[in-house]
């Protein structure tokens, strides 16, 4: 696919995030809990995957994207 071609029904939106909000957007995510117990680290958003067992149960230890809402409403109108 081409670089300048988006899929039917996809928008982009070119600079949405500036280089603040970047940094402010990826110290949030840095900030939370990271699972270490695998080969990667991972976040875990309401789902844990036990990858021996297989099965998918919910995470309840937390709510980790709780905060996410104060990120959005700084972030105003380009959110809605």
């Amino acid at each position: 696919m081409s670089a300048h071609r988006l899929p039917t029904g996809v928008t982009l939106y070119a600079l949405f995030v500036d280089v603040y909000r970047e940094k402010e957007l990826l110290g949030f995510i840095d900030a939370a809990v990271w699972e270490i117990t695998l080969k990667r680290r991972v976040q875990l958003c309401g789902w844990r995957y036990d990858y021996h067992a297989r099965p998918v149960t919910p995470y309840t230890d937390r709510e980790p994207l709780a905060d996410m809402a104060s990120v959005k409403s700084r972030m105003g109108e380009r959110c809605n």
